[in-house]
Formats: structure tokens, sequence, C-alpha cells
């Protein structure tokens, strides 16, 4: 588990009758952040980079194409592929 180290220090810091409390307010938040703002910042950040998307779409489609023709031909393989 990766919150592990968290919920080491966090056990070591709170007096014992806290530690079950501290760990549930950790989970909640984590939950709530994850669960409540996640998808919204997801949904804004894709809704501010829409623009960027769509014109870089094309460059993509045309890496895709050179790669397609170029590289069975042997022409621009490595330069495309990336393997010199």
């Amino acid at each position: 588990m990766i919150n592990g180290p968290l919920f080491a220090i966090v056990q070591t810091l709170m007096p014992q009758r806290l530690r079950a409390v501290s760990i549930s307010l950790i989970y909640l938040f984590g939950n709530l952040v994850g669960m409540g703002l996640g998808p919204l910042a997801i949904g804004a950040l894709s809704d501010r980079f829409r623009p960027w998307a769509e014109r870089s779409r094309c460059v993509i489609r045309c890496w895709s194409c050179a790669r397609d023709i170029c590289g069975p031909l042997g022409i621009c393989g490595a330069a495309v592929d990336g393997t010199a």
C-alpha cells in the first residue's frame, strides 16, 4: 500500500486514543478529494486543453501516417520510431 509511510507517521505522532480517528480522517478526506474533486478537476482540465488537443490531433495523425507509410519501406523508420 502506498499510504504506509503516511499511516506510520500519523500513528507515531498521535496519542493512542486518537490513532483510529486520525486514519479514518485521512481516508475521509482522501475519498472526498478523489471522488469529489478529482472528476471535476479532470473535466475542467479536459475543457481547458480541448483547443490544444484539436490542433495537435492533426500533427499526431501526420506522424502516424508517416510511420505507417515510410516505416515498411525503410525510408524513415529509424527516425520516426526512435530506434536509431
